[in-house]
């Protein structure tokens, strides 16, 4: 064993496995750059998303307690944007200790497709956010689908309180559902 390799070393100090630096250093060069060279929204569009997460979540009328385990929101993005990988992190990291944050390409990765009505799994909820869209004000289009002919749309309009906080206008409108649309 050589006491030059970093990954061999003789003394008990904690190390970083090779993957976990690379991705490190991707988020850290991903988390300054935007398209365009426009500013860097990631922590705003980060902060925006997570109150309306909450906000669903409270509306939802799914409970999703359960002294287990952390219960699980699945998100997909329903916008052409996306949401970018440094934001998913920051959304990821604002609920760390409430719920499992997983997004998702794929509708089947959160329903019971074999099941009647095609249920989201149990104990989580299923969430489509559209993209952030701020003039003034920030807009965003949302979903929750909770079965195959159970999905709801909501279009919320959040003004900024400052320090990265975002607060939810007169509450979000009922919108037609865009994006969760069961798959056969």
């Amino acid at each position: 064993m050589s006491t030059t390799d970093p990954l061999h070393r003789s003394d008990d100090a904690p190390r970083l496995h090779p993957w976990l630096v690379t991705a490190l250093a991707g988020l850290g060069l991903l988390a300054g750059c935007t398209a365009d060279g426009d500013p860097d929204t990631t922590d705003r569009d980060a902060a925006i998303y997570q109150s309306v997460i909450v906000d669903l979540v409270d509306r939802s009328g799914v409970e999703l307690d359960d002294e287990e385990e952390l219960p699980v929101l699945f998100i997909e993005a329903l916008g052409p944007e996306g949401i970018p990988l440094p934001v998913q992190v920051e959304v990821v990291g604002g609920f760390v200790e409430q719920y499992e944050i997983r997004f998702i390409d794929d509708l089947d990765e959160a329903v019971e497709a074999e099941l009647p009505g095609q249920p989201v799994r149990e104990g989580s909820l299923l969430i489509g956010l559209g993209d952030v869209d701020v003039a003034r004000e920030a807009e965003v289009h949302s979903e929750i689908y909770l079965r195959a002919d159970e999905i709801r749309g909501f279009g919320y309009t959040l003004v900024e309180l400052g320090d990265l906080r975002w607060d939810v206008v007169d509450g979000p409108v009922d919108v037609e559902p865009e994006g969760l649309m069961a798959r056969s």
